[in-house]
């Protein structure tokens, strides 16, 4: 069943949702210089900004669509298992753990 929270739990769990992303910057920049030859960090890099400006625009499409047809309750459901699954996976692999 879908959790909606109140506004302010959901505020608050926003606001540490934020904190919690702002490391991820520098370590990914660490990676990609560590991981990448030089001579491709370029297209690296440009690869991650066309992502990151891509994504929010197709992402409030796609939620807008499903909240239209399956509401509210079952399009938090769906991300919810999403992020689940995504975080399970990336604490399971284990070319990440060396990190």
């Amino acid at each position: 069943m879908g959790f909606l929270p109140s506004t302010p739990i959901f505020v608050t769990f926003a606001f540490l949702t934020g904190l919690a992303w702002g490391p991820f910057n520098p370590l990914w920049n660490s990676v990609v210089q560590r991981r990448i030859e030089p001579t491709s960090q370029g297209r690296i890099y440009g690869l991650q900004m066309s992502l990151l400006y891509a994504a929010p625009p197709l992402g409030q499409l796609v939620i807008g669509w499903s909240i239209e047809a399956f509401g509210l309750r079952g399009t938090f459901s769906v991300v919810l298992g999403i992020f689940a699954l995504c975080a399970v996976l990336i604490a399971t692999r284990r070319s990440l753990q060396s990190l």
